[in-house]
């Protein structure tokens, strides 16, 4: 089995043995040059931080629609039909951006743990995560993605936990990206190979970090 997690932020993951691609969904989102002002920033880094700042004014406005959207294989169609409920008026201006599902689930999952569980010390569930209830739970890429990162997390939760509630670009968001690099190769399953951008690896830290934070599974359940 293959797994490609690509290098770009508007990329998607790419499945190989599924066959199947984490499409996106066109959505407006702030308008860009917010995300400018943020000066000492990569273009990377504001763009991350840009989908950091729609992500959080999401949850703000709707939770119900954001946990809809959670709980869709990303790349179906029930997925892209929730990103276009999930648009809130107040989260937009008149440009758009093309997210891909992948990217708007991680910076969802993270504006959840910031919102939830920000100011908690790290506890994790002592049991794995279930994963059955998953609407991808068919696919192995999905699940050994999923695999992948709550090994790092359970390996490293301060660090990963960082990774979530640091600034983007800070020197605390590098040092704990730094510190989880070596967890990464050990959490591989054999066969699997791991391509990371930022925006990814940190979103999927944070949807791992939320539900095993989380009392219930509120992507696999529908949680309101």
């Amino acid at each position: 089995m293959k797994f490609i997690l690509t290098a770009g932020f508007g990329l998607a993951c790419i499945f190989h043995q599924a066959g199947a691609q984490e499409l996106g969904t066109r959505i407006k989102t702030f308008d860009p040059a917010r995300a400018n002002d943020r000066t000492g920033l990569s273009p990377a880094e504001n763009a991350r931080a840009t989908m950091g700042d729609y992500a959080q004014c999401l949850v703000q406005k709707s939770r119900s629609r954001t946990f809809a959207f959670l709980s869709h294989m990303p790349g179906t169609k029930a997925a892209t039909d929730a990103a276009q409920n999930l648009v809130v008026s107040e989260c937009l201006d008149d440009r758009g951006l093309k997210f891909p599902h992948v990217i708007l689930r991680g910076g969802l999952y993270r504006a959840l743990y910031r919102k939830d569980f920000e100011y908690r010390n790290v506890t994790l569930q002592s049991e794995p995560l279930d994963l059955s209830k998953d609407e991808g739970f068919s696919s192995p890429g999905y699940v050994a993605l999923r695999q992948f990162g709550e090994c790092v997390v359970r390996a490293d939760p301060v660090d990963s936990q960082n990774i979530v509630i640091t600034s983007v670009g800070s020197e605390a968001e590098k040092t704990a990206f730094k510190n989880l690099t070596p967890h990464y190769s050990p959490c591989l399953q054999q066969g699997l190979e791991v391509e990371f951008s930022k925006s990814a690896i940190a979103g999927l830290i944070a949807e791992i970090l939320y539900r095993l934070s989380a009392p219930a599974e509120p992507a696999s359940t529908g949680r309101k």
